[in-house]
């Protein structure tokens, strides 16, 4: 039976850390089984001038001139220890290196398959201890260690048949935690294999040492009579690690966020009010051109254009949330959808990236603050401490890497 939690004295503690939200918490904590049920109400708790918001306070990137600017696709970005920045660009298959007043320095990599080379199915870039480097690359099936100067030093195998390694994040003591989704469509003339979609922990040998996550199977990407299917909207797992090895992770049928200890026991459940939109033949319609404007000005032909449009499919609802991100002090980020009705108003759409400028987010005991909203064309990818990285388009969808600080968080996390 779940009984009500104290919270009077934490909920006190939980205001004056975060910033100075004056607003009182109408949400309830319930107990379950030994976890935490945060039930959170509509509004956030920050009131005024107790609001976060970010401010600018790095750009990199140049849509001409010196090349060691210019960005094609930037595929990961990641931090070392002294604040220099490493950004992969596909494109280019390599890594660039910047100080941490965006200087270019050096750059890893070069384009190829052989030792030390990086396709263009290369990414992300994680910078391990050491300012060692790992880039991993799954056209070439494995990962790439480099010294801080650039010197290859070898590399782990990252083989296709054991599933799509995806998304990666760092875990303590130097490991990493990576997402393994199960392939849609069967490897000809490889040994069909039960795959599990999970997030693994991994040493930096590449050893799997233990799983942090199960995850229910994504939707997004189907096979379909031998082709792809891509369902736009379509629900998702979710997750993030914290630097202690907390983690967060969510579907986002539900706006329905678990947070699990270092050690891996279920601690809390965030939850928010949301009603699920459907998605109607008009935004459907809204989608498609707005996609079909953005193909024609990168100049894909008319034949791949109506390709790639035929192999979309939409989700009967939107989502409840687009993405999270462990943030700063304990926080929890929730990004908002970017509806139809966005896309309209832009003229704008990423497939890679359906997510708005605005972000929830939710203190270290799950209750709602309210809403940050990052400047728009805004990929978060990284938070360090109080600053966040990610990757800005500008009005010619050029790249750029952005670094943002998050004001009115208080003390540094």
């Amino acid at each position: 039976m779940s009984k009500a939690k104290a919270v009077g004295p934490l909920l006190c503690w939980a205001i004056a850390a975060c910033g100075g939200a004056t607003g009182e918490w109408a949400g309830t904590v319930t107990d379950s089984a030994g976890v935490a049920i945060v039930q959170n109400p509509a509004t956030g708790l920050w009131r005024g001038s107790s609001e976060w918001r970010v401010e600018e306070t790095l750009r990199i990137g140049t849509a001409e001139g010196d090349p060691n600017y210019q960005f094609g696709t930037i595929a990961g970005l990641d931090v070392g220890a002294d604040g220099s920045i490493y950004v992969l660009d596909q494109q280019a298959q390599h890594v660039r290196v910047y100080d941490s007043n965006g200087v270019y320095v050096r750059t890893i990599g070069r384009p190829g398959n052989g030792p030390g080379e990086l396709s263009q199915a290369a990414g992300p870039v994680l910078v391990g201890r050491g300012d060692t480097v790992f880039v991993a690359d799954g056209m070439n099936q494995r990962v790439n260690r480099y010294l801080p100067d650039g010197t290859p030093v070898g590399s782990f195998a990252l083989p296709m048949t054991s599933g799509i390694a995806t998304r990666w994040a760092h875990m303590p003591g130097g490991r990493f935690a990576q997402e393994q989704r199960p392939i849609p469509m069967p490897i000809p003339g490889a040994q069909a294999t039960r795959m599990v979609h999970a997030v693994l922990v991994r040493g930096t040998d590449g050893a799997v040492l233990d799983t942090l996550l199960h995850l229910p199977e994504g939707k997004t990407i189907q096979a379909q009579g031998g082709s792809m299917q891509v369902r736009v909207f379509e629900t998702e797992p979710l997750w993030d690690v914290w630097p202690d090895g907390s983690s967060a992770s969510g579907v986002s049928t539900d706006y329905r966020i678990e947070i699990r200890g270092p050690d891996g026991r279920l601690e809390r459940i965030v939850k928010r009010p949301f009603e699920r939109q459907p998605v109607t033949q008009a935004d459907q319609q809204t989608i498609r051109q707005a996609l079909e404007r953005l193909l024609e000005q990168q100049g894909a032909p008319p034949v791949a254009r109506q390709m790639l449009l035929q192999s979309l499919t939409f989700a009967e609802h939107y989502p409840a949330f687009a993405n999270l991100m462990a943030g700063p002090a304990g926080t929890l980020w929730v990004q908002h959808v970017q509806t139809a009705a966005d896309v309209a108003a832009s003229g704008e759409i990423d497939l890679q990236d359906l997510g708005a400028a605005n972000w929830d987010v939710f203190d270290a005991e799950g209750r709602y603050l309210g809403v940050v909203r990052f400047p728009d064309r805004f990929n978060p990818l990284r938070f360090v401490g109080n600053d966040v990285y990610g990757v800005w388009r500008d009005e010619l969808d050029v790249q750029h890497v952005m670094r943002l600080r998050v004001v009115g968080i208080g003390t540094d996390a």
